[in-house]
């Protein structure tokens, strides 16, 4: 149904304008339209939205950019090593990278300040590292191994590349 527009009629007066019974009318009609479109949109378009990234309230809402989605990646520069923040990043050489691996992604999923786990995705040949700040110290990076970087040996057993 198409828009029901009020006639005023001219001013001062409203002299030619709808009545109120006309005018209350398409104000019901125009209401009525906008209730029957709104029912049809669905629980996430009426969903209360969550207010931060720590916002768990079960029912609510994502925003683009809660929890890193939806945004675009910051790009680090060379000597920043503070990436305790949630989210994605590409690291430009000089943050403390695995050896052997100065670029790449970086997935950051901080618990607490002194609680941080990281997983780096190195742009130079794909391998996976992860590392976990405990208690306030950042401990060893380790590479995650699978089927591109090991080989396995006659005996059955694993083994690095």
């Amino acid at each position: 149904m198409a828009r029901s527009v009020i006639n005023l009629g001219v001013a001062p007066t409203g002299q030619g304008g709808d009545t109120f019974r006309t005018a209350s009318q398409k104000n019901n009609d125009n209401s009525a339209e906008l209730y029957a479109r709104q029912a049809l949109l669905g629980t996430a378009s009426n969903a209360t939205l969550t207010v931060g990234t720590s916002d768990v309230t079960a029912g609510r809402v994502l925003k683009v950019g809660d929890y890193g989605f939806g945004i675009m990646p910051v790009f680090v520069e060379y000597g920043v090593d503070v990436l305790t923040t949630f989210g994605y990043c590409y690291i430009n050489s000089g943050y403390s990278t695995p050896t052997g691996h100065r670029n790449g992604w970086l997935f950051s999923l901080p618990i607490s300040a002194n609680y941080v786990i990281q997983e780096f995705r190195s742009e130079a040949d794909g391998s996976l590292h992860t590392r976990a700040k405990i208690a306030g110290t950042w401990q060893a990076w380790r590479m995650t191994y699978n089927t591109g970087n090991t080989t396995r040996a006659a005996d059955g057993t694993l083994k690095a590349i």
